[in-house]
């Protein structure tokens, strides 16, 4: 099963690229592995025409790079994930503004 155009670009396309983007991170070989994984399956569902599934799926491999073992992270946590998506959120009030 091939890893859908989509899933592929926001793993390393310069414009989405998110595991690029992980403040102070740098994937071993085996971490790499279970994103692709994951990747793979969310891929799956999408062919399947589930896609909000399969962008959810895609969501929560990015979450499990930073937080494999967390349900739930606190704000400073929260900050670092969307700083790999691309947000500059700058406490409270910026979270506000942004969203």
């Amino acid at each position: 099963m091939p890893i859908n155009p989509v899933h592929f670009a926001q793993m390393i396309y310069p414009y989405k690229g998110y595991l690029c983007h992980f403040p102070n991170r740098h994937l071993s070989f085996n971490e790499l592995m279970e994103v692709y994984e994951n990747q793979i399956a969310a891929s799956l569902e999408r062919t399947t025409g589930r896609t909000m599934f399969a962008d959810e799926l895609s969501c929560l491999s990015f979450w499990m790079v930073n937080h494999p073992n967390n349900g739930a992270i606190n704000f400073s946590q929260f900050n670092e994930l969307l700083t790999a998506f691309r947000f500059q959120v700058k406490g409270l009030q910026g979270f506000q503004a942004e969203f």
